[in-house]
């Protein structure tokens, strides 16, 4: 920050913590001019790619299946995008379309699906990004 602030002394900032979808949603509303968002951004979104971590996770052949399902060729869980309704995830689009028996618990705050990754004797949790709109019941 203060290599910036000597290289471009008159550009004011201003640095704002979000979860991804509060950014997007900065961004669309014109709160803030840009962000740093996980891939894919929602599509109204120009996004330039910057910089990929490298992480590594030892699986085991069982967990493999059923991460390469999840993840495809670019080992990367998608956003799944759906509803929630009476407490339930409906995926209407991502990995999770179809496969949300896999949910074990929903954290709607953090937007967040935990999925059940049982293999005999052992339970792994896979944090799943989602991003939804709640059903509510007319009345």
């Amino acid at each position: 920050i203060r290599e910036f602030q000597k290289e471009y002394p008159g550009i004011d900032y201003e640095l704002i913590l979000g979860d991804y979808t509060e950014i997007e949603t900065w961004i669309e509303e014109g709160r803030v001019d840009c962000g740093f968002l996980r891939l894919p951004a929602r599509k109204e979104l120009e996004s330039v790619f910057l910089e990929q971590d490298r992480l590594l996770l030892p699986v085991k052949p069982e967990q493999e299946r059923l991460l390469r399902e999840l993840c495809g060729d670019g080992h990367v869980l998608d956003l799944s995008r759906g509803r929630v309704k009476e407490g339930m995830f409906q995926a209407e689009e991502g990995p999770l379309v179809g496969r949300e028996g896999l949910i074990r618990r929903l954290d709607l705050h953090r937007r967040i699906a935990v999925l059940d990754c049982r293999l005999p004797g052992e339970t792994h949790d896979i944090w799943a990004g989602i991003d939804f709109k709640t059903d509510r019941a007319a009345g």
